[in-house]
This record gives C-alpha cells, structure tokens and sequence, in this order.
C-alpha cells in the first residue's frame, strides 16, 4: 500500500494550472503545477534517487484543500470541487494510458468534508484495491471538534470484504510565539487528538494519520513534570490518553519537511532551503511500512539552476515537501470450495468452481486430465486424474497467493 500525504498550501483548481518556470519545463518535470503533482504521485521514474518507488500511489491525501464554507462536517464546495475533479481526471488519465497500470489503477474520489474554515483533506484513492466505506470528522469524547481544525476520516476495506483501512488526514494549527513557546500550540493539539475515540489506541487497527501537524515527533511539552512527546510514547511514563500511544512514525533519520520561504546560506546541503520535521505520517499497527520524505527540491539538479530558482520554483506548489508510505505486500490466502474426490464419467454433471482469495482479489483457475475447463466451469471428458488450481498472482499491495490444488479422480 502506497500512501502520499502533501500539504500543498491552500490549494485550489486555479493553482493546479500555474506554470512552472523553464528549468522545470525543460528537464520534464512538469509544465505546470498539476503536471509536476501527478509526476510525483504517479510515481515517474523521473524522480529516481528520491526514494520514490516507480508505481503509482493507491492513496494520494490532499491536505489544506480550499473550500467553501466554515460548518465543520458540511460538503467542500466551493474551489476544492474542481480541483479535486481535476486531480482525480488526471491521475485516471495516466493509469487508464499506461499499459503496465491499466487495469491495476483506477481511481474515486472520497466526497470530502469540511474540516475548518474554509478548508478540508481531499483524498482519492484506487477502487481496485480499496473499497470505500464512508467518512467523519472526528468529534472528542465530549462530541466537540478540536479547534481550529478537526481530524478528518475516511474509511475503507483492503479489497471486498477485507480487512479495514482507517485514513485520517490532519491540517495542524501554525506555530506561534517566540522559540520558548514556538510549538506549544501544535503540540497542544496533538496532545487533544487522543480524546477522540475514534483514534485511541486499543480501538483502531491498521490506521494511518498523515499531514501537517507543525511539530516533529521529538518536540516534547511537559505534563505534571514529565516530558511527553507528541508520538510514538510507551506507557508508562506517559499518561493515558494523553498522547497517541502505539502509533509509530519512522521518517529517516534527519528528514526535513517544511520549505523555507528564503535561502538560509548560513547552512549547508538540505538545511539551506528546509527547516523542520512538521509533517508525519503515523500508523498503527498496518505492516511492515517505510515512511519518508522526498527531496524535490534538492533533486532538481538542472545544471547551471540555482538554488534560489529552484526553491522559488518548488514555492509554485506547496511550503511542504510530500511524506510517502511504501508498505511490503501484504499475505493473501485462498479459500477453494472442496470438490469430490471422486466422479464418474458421463454421470457426473459439470462443477462449477468457488473460491476467493482474503483481499477480495480476482482467482483464476487451471486443471490438467481428463477434464475441461471454461471460466469456472468444470466438464469431465474422460477417466483418469484430474488436478483443478486455483491461483490469485498478487498486486502492488498483495503477494501471490500460494496455490490451492484439488484432485478428482474420474472412474
């Protein structure tokens, strides 16, 4: 499972169309801000050398999507509707003509609700491994929104009838006040998330949590003379429910996420133009996951583009670098409705096969004997041993099943 959650400041369908400056143009990144997004997500093999693996995502999280309205829970409106239309025909576009993704990738829109002022998460996500079942905003246990913004939600099956995926996307409050207090505000918000039930540890199974939370995971703020971190805390010493125990996030050592407005030639390598870990992707407990961030602006390496134009340029799209999840395929089983062990030539009527693999995945069947086999339907056409197979190969989210074999014999 591919997860791409990307801040991408206030964005609206107006932005998407904003062109890109010529370094970009002509090093095929992108014409424009659109082009550039989908060469991200859609994993071009462009970006090799950025961790960025060569499929495309099957969730891709638009955080501080602009929209009408300011009810937190009503319907985005408004700039956000076009926008996420647009993104949703053009990564459809891409998966529909690009042979090696057709059939493998195809994409739906989450509706969307509002989750601040003027602002929601939009989420899409492909119908071929997923299954959408609905959406909240997350309300507290004394059913009030988290101010300003409030957690939102969106809920799906690994394949029919699989196991659940619970998405939360999150636009954290901005930091405030001078270095002593500069992430007090963030850190109190992430300290009022676990008062929703919805995200308490001991509920939720294969969660993730992305988007702009403001702090990293080391800041820590200080609860009856104990220093708590945001994320990731083991209990004791942390109280309970006052962080988000259990969830893990493993960005790599010395990743940087947030975009400096201006240069800072004081620092070298990635610290010239990034300044701080503010974006994470948290989950609990959903496999073996790799999170990281991509260097899209260190990696525009056009000769002779400095990097003043190349943060400039990045400032097009967002203040934010996007923070990616790969997971390793997950196992899938099959379950193959016995057939006889015995039959008899010109008496036993045709079979018709029944299996299913775990994640709702396609089966396909083979047989070798005395037998034919079209679709599901099983004729004998003489005696002898017949085997019947049934295979699912796996996708970017599954491995192969391990193939399940029944044998008949035909007297």
């Amino acid at each position: 499972m591919k997860i791409v959650a990307w801040n991408l400041k206030n964005i609206g369908h107006r932005k998407l169309v904003k062109q890109m400056n010529a370094m970009v143009a002509a090093a095929h990144y992108g014409n424009n801000v659109l082009d550039f997004m989908m060469n991200v997500v859609m994993g071009n093999t462009i970006w090799n050398g950025t961790n960025l693996s060569a499929v495309p995502a099957d969730l891709f999280m638009v955080i501080e999507l602009k929209s009408g309205g300011k009810n937190k829970g009503a319907a985005v409106s408004g700039t956000g509707v076009p926008c996420m239309a647009n993104i949703l025909n053009a990564m459809n576009f891409i998966a529909a003509n690009t042979p090696a993704l057709a059939g493998h990738y195809a994409y739906a829109q989450v509706p969307g609700m509002l989750t601040g002022r003027h602002e929601s998460v939009g989420l899409i996500y492909n119908t071929v491994t997923l299954a959408y079942v609905g959406q909240a905003v997350l309300q507290n246990n004394t059913a009030n929104y988290l101010l300003p913004r409030t957690p939102y939600l969106a809920q799906f099956t690994v394949g029919l009838g699989g196991p659940s995926l619970n998405v939360v996307g999150i636009h954290a409050p901005p930091p405030s006040g001078g270095a002593a207090v500069k992430f007090k505000e963030p850190i109190s918000y992430c300290n009022r998330l676990p008062s929703c039930p919805l995200l308490m540890v001991g509920a939720p199974q294969n969660y993730f949590i992305g988007g702009d939370f403001n702090c990293a995971p080391t800041n820590t703020w200080v609860s009856n003379g104990v220093a708590l971190t945001p994320f990731n805390n083991p209990a004791p010493p942390a109280p309970a429910g006052r962080t988000l125990t259990g969830y893990g996030t493993a960005l790599a050592n010395g990743t940087l996420t947030s975009v400096r407005r201006k240069v800072d030639f004081s620092q070298v390598g990635p610290l010239q133009y990034l300044n701080g870990v503010y974006d994470n992707i948290l989950y609990y407990p959903a496999g073996n996951y790799l999170a990281y961030t991509l260097d899209l602006i260190g990696n525009l390496n056009t000769p002779g583009v400095g990097i003043v134009a190349r943060l400039n340029n990045f400032w097009r799209i967002s203040d934010h670098l996007p923070v990616v999840t790969d997971g390793v395929p997950a196992p899938q089983t099959i379950r193959f409705q016995p057939l006889p062990a015995n039959a008899t030539y010109g008496v036993t009527p045709p079979l018709i096969l029944n299996a299913n693999a775990s994640p709702g995945l396609p089966i396909t069947f083979g047989g070798a004997g005395p037998a034919n086999l079209a679709g599901t339907t099983l004729t004998f056409t003489g005696q002898g041993t017949v085997h019947v197979t049934a295979n699912q190969p796996g996708n970017a989210t599954f491995n192969a099943a391990l193939p399940v074999t029944q044998v008949i014999q035909v007297h």
